[in-house]
């Protein structure tokens, strides 16, 4: 009886640390990054007693604005899976933790991460490769998809699956509002299959100055990657303006799949990229001209010298894009109706979901992984149930902030005592999408942070 206890427990604590292992796409498909390399994902088992259980994670890491930007993401591992980033195994924070004291509802589900190779939210489909100094790259993102799904059908029993989450944090939660409706076409006989969006809300706004311009950048990947969204919302629109269906204020009210939408009314890539961004010229690091607004670049570099009108433009974009936020998204249909959810938080911060967020994080004392557990689990009720607004004025929810920063990565890390707060995964993979993959935006978010409080 020892003997069997013991197996027990060893099965159980490898399970535990059981980390999501490296797929790669056949190539011969088309399902290839930018630089032509094959699509690639991550795939970890769920329990016996979860097996037709999934949760899908759509990776984020901005776009790529023009064929030159699209070139320069080839060296890094948001254009290649050929790319020191990608190894045999990966970890990742949210809903596919693997561990049971951060993540109860879903840790030992099957977990598929779609690694995000393609500069547009796995939406292009452009049938030959683009030439850019004398460089050809692939705008396939849509066979990636694709790709991934029918190798998880063909391979590892997606086609048993009774229960689906799918979520994407930043460029991979605008994925999860453009496809989520093709995704669930591909698994008819799912008990539940629902969709919970990480930051993939940006509004098609004007800057603080009046200058309309973001989607003029969106109109461009949309049409140069022939790129591929929601079929009901594309067909919906006048000719020449399907690149609506490229912001998730349009493409929502057509989504058929029940909805929990999580996202800052006052996102950090939202206020410095539309609200207190410019026209682009050249080259970005994957999310446009931002803070180009005059003056506001300089406030960043040096708060002591930040003139008074400055800091009433950076205060005015705040309170514009908050305001905005919460009209449009609050008002669309879909966010009223049976069954779909929000959790709106006031946080100067950018897909934090899947980080220390999705168990530090709360409005009025619900985290995101309870708010996303309790709607996921229940049954088409009202919106309202699983409606979650924050307080209105800066700086009023102290849980933005992270109580128990992420120490350095370490292979003999072990999961949190029961007794003890839980803490978020500890390996760099955890980290939101836009500063692991971008890092002077990184130094731009810590300055505008410094900023913020400096003026607040």
């Amino acid at each position: 009886m020892l003997k069997c206890v013991v197996v027990f427990l060893l099965l159980a604590c490898s399970f535990c640390s059981a980390k999501m292992k490296k797929q790669t796409l056949d190539p011969e498909t088309g399902a290839l990054c930018l630089d032509g390399t094959p699509g690639i994902y991550y795939f970890k088992e769920g329990s016996t007693a979860n097996k037709t259980k999934w949760v899908f994670h759509l990776l984020g890491g901005g776009m790529c604005m023009s064929d030159e930007e699209c070139l320069y993401r080839t060296h890094g591992p948001v254009g290649s899976s050929n790319n020191s980033e990608w190894t045999d195994e990966y970890e990742y924070g949210g809903p596919i933790s693997e561990d049971p004291s951060y993540n109860p509802d879903f840790y030992d589900w099957n977990h598929a991460f779609f690694v995000y190779c393609d500069g547009a939210s796995f939406s292009g489909d452009r049938e030959e490769p683009v030439k850019v100094n004398d460089t050809y790259i692939y705008y396939r993102g849509h066979r990636i998809l694709t790709g991934i799904m029918n190798d998880l059908l063909l391979n590892h029993d997606l086609n048993d699956a009774t229960h689906v989450l799918v979520v994407g944090d930043s460029a991979g939660g605008m994925a999860t509002y453009y496809h989520v409706d093709e995704i669930k076409s591909m698994l008819p006989n799912t008990t539940i299959f629902k969709a919970a969006p990480f930051s993939g809300v940006f509004l098609d706004l004007p800057n603080v100055e009046g200058k309309v311009f973001f989607r003029d950048l969106m109109k461009g990947v949309f049409e140069s990657q022939d790129c591929y969204s929601n079929d009901k919302c594309i067909n919906a629109q006048k000719k020449g303006e399907e690149w609506k269906c490229f912001f998730a204020q349009y493409v929502m009210d057509y989504i058929e799949t029940p909805l929990f939408v999580l996202n800052s009314r006052i996102d950090l890539i939202g206020l410095m990229c539309i609200s207190l961004g410019e026209p682009l010229h050249g080259l970005s690091n994957g999310t446009g001209n931002c803070s180009a607004v005059p003056g506001v670049l300089e406030c960043f570099m040096d708060q002591s010298k930040c003139p008074p009108e400055v800091m009433q433009l950076i205060s005015m974009a705040m309170l514009e894009y908050s305001t905005n936020f919460s009209k449009i998204i609050e008002n669309l249909p879909k966010m009223k109706a049976d069954g779909n959810g929000l959790y709106e938080y006031n946080c100067i911060k950018h897909a934090i979901e899947p980080s220390y967020a999705w168990q530090s994080l709360t409005i009025g004392n619900v985290s995101v992984r309870e708010a996303v557990s309790k709607w996921f689990f229940s049954d088409n009720e009202p919106a309202s149930k699983h409606t979650y607004n924050d307080c209105m004025t800066l700086n009023c929810n102290p849980t933005c902030e992270n109580p128990n920063p992420p120490k350095p990565a370490s292979s003999s890390t072990k999961p949190a005592s029961s007794s003890t707060k839980p803490v978020p995964p500890t390996s760099s993979s955890a980290k939101s999408s836009s500063s692991a993959l971008y890092p002077m935006m990184s130094l731009i978010f810590a300055a505008f942070i410094a900023l913020y409080n400096f003026v607040f």
